[in-house]
C-alpha cells in the first residue's frame, strides 16, 4: 500500500536528518574527534554514499546499545538506503534511542506520529517535548509555538552540497516532488553525478511530470551526459510520456545525438514508445536521420514489441534502411545487429541473450530450435535466463527452462534467478522456476532470502508459492527479521496464517529482541495478535529494553489490542528496564481508554526509575480524562519523582490549569 503524501514527506525529512548526522563529527553538547567517535566509520561510509557499508558498521554499535547508532540506522531503514524500507524496524530503533536521550530520535518519533494516518498528536507532542528537553533546538521552537513537526524542510537540515545532491537525485528517480521542491536550487539542478547526468536526467527517465515541471522552473536544461544522452532521450524511452511532452514544450533540442549518433526519436522507437514518437514528430523530429551505423529510427522499431511505432513512422514517410531490409528478410531468430565497426549496445552478447531481453518468445524459440545454448551468458555475467527474468517475459523464461537453462546459476554480480523473479514480483515466473526444481531457499549473499523478500514486498501470492514449495519459514534477514515478524508488522494476516501452518516459530526475535507478537501489537493488528496467541506465542516475551507487547500497545493507545493481550494472560504489573509499567506508558501518552482498562489490574502508585508515577506522567501529558481515571482508582497526589516534582508541579509547569485545579481539590 502506497504511503500517504505526509508519510512520504516525513520519510524524506528523517533521511535528511540521517545524512546530517552522518556529516557531523560533534553533537550539540559534546565535541568528539574523529579518532574517538565510534560512529565515524559509519559516518564516513554515508559521506561516500556507501549506505550498505554504513548499515553494517552501525549494526554492532546498535547491539551494544549506542543510541546515536540506533538513530542513524533507523533513518537508513526508513529511507530504504541500504536494505528494503522497514518502517517498523526504524520506529523500534528511534524509540529505543529516544528513551536513552537521543534528541534527533525523539524528534523523528514526533514527526512520524504527527503524520501517521490517522495522526497521533498526543504521542507526537510527548516525543517532541522529549526532544526539546534533550536539547533539540527545532523541537524547542516547535514546543514554544505549540506546533508539531508537520512541515517538510530538508533544506534546513542537510548542510553539505554532496548530500543534498544525493538526496535530490534519489528524489528525482522516485518522482518525489516534495523533496525536489525543497532542495532544487539553481546550483544543484546543474550539478552532475559521476556520469555527467543531472537531476533532470533522473526525473526524465522516470517520466514524472511534476518533477520535470519543478526542475524546468528552477532553470534545469536538457544537457547531454558523458555519453551524449540528454533528458529528452531518456524521456522518449520512459514508460510515461508526460515528461517528454514537457521537455518539448521547453524547447529541448530535437537534433542532438548521442555517441552512437542516435536522436531522441531513436530512443522512442527502440523502446516502442508510440506517444513519445508522435510527440517528437509533431515537434519536428527528422524521420530519416541515420546514426553512425547507418540505421534510421524506424529500423529500431521493427522488433515485434515496437511494431506500432514502426507503422506510425512509416505512415509519416520514414524510410527503412538497406540494413534493416536485409535483416528482416533473414530467417526468424536472427538478431538485428549494427554494421561491423559501428557501435553496438549488445556488443559481445550472444544472440540468445539479446533475444531473451525482448518479449518475443517466437524469436527465442526459433533460436533454441536451431541449437542455441540456453545457458549462454552476456559479458556482464548474466545468463540468458536472468536476462529474461529481469525483462519480465514469463514465456521466454519458460522456453529457456524447458530448453535446459540452469535455474540455480547466478550472475557475476550475485543475482540468482529465483531471488530476481521474487524481486520483480511475477508469480508466473516464480512458478516456472519452482516447477523446474529451483532451490526455494537459495540466494546470493547480497540478496534477501526469497521468502523474506516476498513478504517484505507484501507479495502474498509469491510468499504462498514459496511456502508451498518448502521454503524455510524461520529464515532470517541480516537484521534478525523472520518472515513472520515482517508479515505481523505489515498486517499480512493471510501470510501469517500460512507461516504458522508451515511451523514458523513465533518465539524467534529480531536483533532488538522483539518477536512477531510485539510487532503485531505495536501496530494494532488485532487479527494477527489473535492468530499468534492461538498458536501459542508467549504473551509476556520481552525485548532488549524489557518491554512486552502490552507495553507498546498501551503506549500507542491500541485499546482493542491491549484488551486482547490482557485477556490472553499478559502480565499487567510487569515493568521494563526503565521501571515503567504499561499503565505509566498509557497515562503518559494520554490514552484515557487504555488507562481505564489497565488501572483496575495495576498499582497506580508504582514509580519508575526516575520516580514518575502514572499520575505524574498524566499531568505532564495534559489529558484531564486520564488524570480523573487515575484519581478515581486511588492514585496518590503526594508522590514526588527524583527531581522533587509531584503531579501538581508537572501540570503547573506546563500551564495545564484544569488539571492543576483537579489535583488541588483533593
Amino acid at each position: 500500500m502506497a504511503p500517504p503524501e505526509s508519510r512520504i514527506r516525513v520519510t524524506k525529512l528523517v533521511v535528511v536528518m540521517a545524512l546530517l548526522a552522518a556529516a557531523q563529527v560533534a553533537t550539540a553538547a559534546t565535541v568528539v574527534t574523529a579518532s574517538t567517535d565510534p560512529l565515524e566509520p559509519a559516518k564516513a561510509s554515508i559521506r561516500l554514499k556507501d549506505y550498505a557499508g554504513a548499515a553494517t558498521k552501525l549494526a554492532g554499535l546498535v547491539q551494544a546499545g549506542n543510541p546515536q547508532a540506533q538513530y542513524l540506522l533507523g533513518t537508513i531503514y526508513l529511507a530504504g538506503l541500504a536494505p528494503a524500507p522497514d518502517e517498523a524496524r526504524a520506529r523500534q530503533l528511534f524509540e529505543t534511542a529516544a528513551v536513552k536521550g537521543e534528541p534527533r530520535a525523539a524528534y523523528a518519533m514526533a514527526a512520524l506520529l504527527a503524520t501517521d494516518d490517522p495522526p497521533d498528536p498526543v504521542n507526537a507532542r510527548k516525543w517532541l517535548e522529549k526532544a526539546a528537553a534533550a536539547g533539540d533546538l527545532s523541537a524547542r521552537e516547535l514546543v514554544k509555538r505549540g506546533a508539531l513537526p508537520l512541515e517538510f524542510r530538508p533544506q534546513d537540515e542537510l548542510k553539505d552540497d554532496a548530500s543534498r545532491l544525493a538526496a535530490l537525485l534519489k528524489a528525482a528517480d522516485r518522482n518525489d516532488s516534495a523533496t525536489l521542491a525543497a532542495l532544487a536550487t539553481p546550483a544543484l539542478v546543474t550539478a552532475t553525478d559521476q556520469f555527467g547526468r543531472t537531476v533532470l536526467h533522473y526525473a526524465a527517465a522516470n517520466g514524472g511530470a511534476e518533477s520535470v515541471n519543478i526542475l524546468l522552473a528552477r532553470g534545469a536544461k536538457s544537457a547531454a551526459d558523458r555519453f551524449g544522452v540528454t533528458p529528452l532521450m531518456l524521456a522518449a524511452a520512459a514508460q510515461k510520456p508526460q515528461a517528454c511532452e514537457l521537455l518539448l514544450k521547453a524547447k529541448a533540442n530535437l537534433t542532438v545525438v548521442d555517441k552512437t549518433g542516435s536522436t531522441a526519436l531513436f530512443y522512442s522507437a527502440r523502446f516502442g514508445r508510440l506517444p513519445q514518437a508522435q510527440q517528437l514528430i509533431d515537434a519536428g523530429a527528422d524521420l530519416n536521420t541515420r546514426n553512425t551505423g547507418g540505421w534510421t529510427a524506424v529500423d529500431f522499431a521493427l522488433q515485434p514489441e515496437a511494431r506500432p511505432v514502426a507503422d506510425f513512422l512509416r505512415s509519416k514517410g520514414a524510410v527503412v534502411s538497406r540494413h534493416a531490409k536485409y535483416v528482416t528478410s533473414r530467417p526468424l531468430g536472427d538478431i538485428l545487429r549494427p554494421a561491423p565497426g559501428t557501435p553496438d549496445a549488445y556488443a559481445g552478447w550472444p544472440d540468445i541473450a539479446v533475444a531473451a531481453s525482448r518479449n518475443d518468445p517466437a524469436q527465442l524459440n526459433a533460436m533454441l530450435a536451431r541449437g542455441a545454448d540456453a545457458n549462454a551468458t552476456a559479458p556482464t555475467g548474466q545468463t540468458a535466463l536472468l536476462v529474461a527474468i529481469e525483462s519480465g517475459s514469463a514465456q521466454t523464461v519458460a522456453a529457456l527452462l524447458d530448453a535446459g537453462a540452469n535455474p540455480a546459476r547466478g550472475s557475476n554480480s550475485g543475482a540468482t534467478p529465483l531471488a530476481a523473479a521474487v524481486r520483480r514480483g511475477d508469480p508466473t515466473i516464480v512458478q516456472a522456476l519452482l516447477s523446474h526444481k529451483a532451490d526455494v531457499n537459495a540466494h546470493a549473499a547480497s540478496e534477501l532470502p526469497p521468502l523474506i523478500a516476498a513478504v517484505a514486498a507484501g507479495n502474498g501470492v509469491i510468499a504462498l508459492q514459496l511456502l508451498g514449495a518448502g521454503a524455510n519459514p524461520n529464515v532470517k534477514d541480516d537484521h534478525g527479521n523472520t518472515a513472520l515478524i515482517l508479515a505481523s508488522a505489515q498486517d499480512q494476516a493471510q501470510i501469517v496464517g500460512q507461516l504458522l501452518k508451515a511451523k514458523a516459530d513465533p518465539g524467534v526475535a529480531d536483533t532488538a529482541g522483539r518477536v512477531a507478537l510485539w510487532h503485531a501489537s505495536c501496530n494494532d493488528h488485532a487479527e494477527i495478535v489473535s492468530l499468534l496467541l492461538q498458536d501459542g506465542a508467549a504473551v509476556d516475551a520481552v525485548d532488549g529494553e524489557g518491554s512486552t507487547a502490552l507495553f507498546c500497545a498501551a503506549a500507542r493507545g491500541h485499546l482493542a489490542t491491549v484488551d486482547r493481550l490482557v485477556r490472553g494472560g499478559a502480565t499487567v504489573k510487569a515493568r521494563n528496564k526503565a521501571g515503567d509499567t504499561a499503565l505509566i506508558l498509557a497515562a503518559g501518552a494520554g490514552h484515557a481508554d487504555v488507562t481505564r482498562r489497565l488501572v483496575s489490574a495495576s498499582d497506580p502508585n508504582v514509580q519508575n526509575r526516575y520516580g514518575d508515577t502514572a499520575l505524574i506522567r498524566a499531568a505532564q501529558s495534559g489529558q484531564v480524562d486520564v488524570v480523573k481515571a487515575l484519581l478515581e482508582a486511588g492514585a496518590s497526589r503526594a508522590l514526588h519523582n527524583r527531581d522533587g516534582v509531584d503531579a501538581a508541579d508537572a501540570a503547573k509547569a506546563r500551564g495545564f490549569t484544569s488539571i492543576l485545579s483537579l489535583l488541588e481539590r483533593g
